[in-house]
């Protein structure tokens, strides 16, 4: 489709393309821009002739080939099978994708959010929204219907951050010593669960005063029902981090087993869960344990809030960003990525920090 639009003295011609508008050419002759349209719409008319496509397949027809063309990761493509298994093909597998327009995305993003978080729903969102677009890339659909479609934006919650104290107490609610250990540690360094779960004595160096997140085994995976060690999550996550005296002290007791095996293992040994954590272990011990004689303590904190917590520590000991960045295993997003470099002096402060943090609350280990 391509129009005339005026604009004081001068006359655009525009035309809409996959959902997006753009501008042709600009006349001050109102002729030769009809004329132009006359033109660009013979040629649109030609090109939606020459890739017009058949009748479009049924949604649970393309989905299959769509999911083994995909070069993605073992977590990703389990992710994807199960949000397209449980709410995307329920609802859309037997229509064609030609039927599916963006009234009816709308209404089914409403649907959704009625039952799932926000954030829930733009996940499925843009999974639909991806299938979609490369069945547009394969020519089985003229355009694609979600590109308008988006989910109303929500005031952020903010989420708890923890003192050292408070720190401290939960990790004293852990079943173990090395439970313990990791909770102190995640708040200490900002770690991810999947990179403490992985976290084996040799990628310590109590010399150095840093540990080291490797870039092939430095993760837990846990997908159907398997678990194995692999990269982190993202590839900005394989890095150095250093250690404030305190937690050399509380790890050192723990890295004297085998170099390579985990240090933060399940109560029976071996890799931990996920799942079984939570609902064993973390649930238990934020949410109150009346069986315990535990009162609720942080009613619905999440792992990774120690992981926000840390960061909000750097920034209130004003800790320069490549430090931050670099330890929290972010991109920096600018020239610094490729050049920036965490040196000795510059970890100095923060480890200064840190250490002062652990002794104001008086805890020992």
């Amino acid at each position: 489709m391509a129009w005339i639009e005026q604009a004081r003295n001068r006359y655009r011609v525009r035309f809409r393309h996959a959902g997006m508008i753009y501008t042709d050419s600009t006349y001050t002759d109102r002729a030769k821009a009809e004329e132009r349209l006359n033109t660009l719409g013979e040629g649109i008319r030609r090109r939606a002739a020459l890739f017009e496509p058949g009748p479009a397949p049924l949604l649970k027809q393309w989905v299959p080939i769509w999911m083994n063309s995909r070069l993605v990761g073992e977590a990703a493509a389990a992710r994807d099978e199960c949000l397209l298994r449980v709410h995307i093909l329920p609802r859309f597998g037997n229509t064609r994708m030609s039927a599916i327009d963006m009234l009816a995305a709308q209404l089914f993003a409403k649907q959704l959010r009625r039952r799932l978080a926000r954030s829930s729903v733009i996940t499925i969102l843009a999974l639909l929204r991806t299938v979609l677009r490369d069945a547009v890339r394969q020519r089985l659909l003229l355009v694609d219907p979600l590109a308008h479609v988006e989910v109303p934006a929500e005031a952020a919650t903010e989420r708890p951050v923890l003192t050292q104290d408070q720190v401290w107490a939960l990790a004293c609610r852990m079943p173990t010593q090395r439970l313990k250990t990791m909770i102190v540690t995640a708040a200490g360094t900002g770690m991810r669960f999947g990179e403490l779960a992985a976290l084996a004595p040799a990628a310590i160096s109590l010399d150095t005063y840093r540990l080291h997140i490797d870039p092939d085994v430095g993760s837990l995976h846990e997908v159907a029902g398997k678990r194995w060690l692999g990269p982190p999550k993202p590839p900005s996550g394989a890095r150095k981090i250093y250690l404030p005296p305190y937690l050399l002290e509380g790890l050192q007791p723990l890295a004297n087993g085998t170099r390579t095996e985990p240090m933060f293992r399940a109560a029976g040994g071996g890799l931990l869960w996920r799942t079984t954590f939570a609902a064993r272990v973390w649930r238990p011990a934020c949410d109150g344990d009346a069986a315990r004689g535990w009162e609720p303590f942080l009613p619905g904190l999440q792992f990774n809030d120690l992981r926000s917590t840390h960061l909000t520590w750097m920034d209130e000991d004003h800790i320069n960003d490549v430090v931050k960045a670099k330890r929290m295993g972010h991109r920096l997003r600018d020239v610094r990525e490729n050049y920036a470099t965490v040196t000795d002096p510059m970890a100095r402060p923060l480890l200064e920090a840190l250490q002062r943090r652990w002794q104001a609350s008086g805890a020992t280990w």
